[in-house]
């Protein structure tokens, strides 16, 4: 009894090398994941809140610029002025800022904030410096949030001060693990 013990023993790490071979055989090789190009049409329902000063021409351009871009896109948003009064369930009928907006709607439903509310923006007008404040927020869930978010800001500036009709398309695309050189 003791050599057919031995006898077995001896024969289980010549098994799991076999077993390690054929697994290894049968599993796909890691493969470069494929190109995605930066835009809200991967999300089913998005919701973009936006607040600006009605007073400040530059801003209220922008804001323009901004919708524009936004309902251009194939699957478009919908797009929340913060800044008029509104019977939203967070607004209460009056003007509110766009963290406080999210903050709410966070409260109510921390899956309604992380799934439909991934970008916004705050525009205002610097009038000591004459510069243009744009403040982009994005949800840090999806991992393309902020460049998205940036995406649409340059986008609506590009159209806001260009006579053209062009547009910046970002797309994330991984460097190729063959083009490494190990020494």
């Amino acid at each position: 009894m003791r050599n057919y013990l031995v006898l077995i023993s001896a024969f289980l790490p010549f098994l799991f090398v076999v077993i390690s071979l054929i697994i290894d055989q049968r599993v796909p090789p890691p493969e470069d994941s494929p190109p995605l190009l930066i835009s809200l049409d991967r999300y089913q329902k998005s919701n973009v809140p936006y607040t600006y000063n009605q007073n400040e021409l530059s801003a209220i351009n922008f804001i323009h610029s901004y919708e524009s871009i936004l309902k251009t896109s194939p699957h478009v948003a919908s797009i929340m002025d913060l800044t008029t009064n509104n019977t939203r369930a967070c607004q209460n009928g009056h003007p509110t800022d766009v963290i406080t907006y999210l903050l709410c709607v966070g409260v109510r439903s921390l899956l309604e904030l992380n799934d439909q509310y991934v970008i916004g923006v705050h525009a205002n007008e610097n009038i000591t410096e004459e510069v243009l404040d744009l403040t982009g927020y994005f949800n840090n869930q999806p991992y393309h949030a902020p460049p998205l978010s940036l995406n649409y800001i340059t986008n609506s500036l590009l159209k806001q001060y260009s006579t053209t009709d062009r547009a910046i398309h970002v797309i994330n695309h991984p460097v190729d693990k063959r083009s490494f050189v190990f020494i």
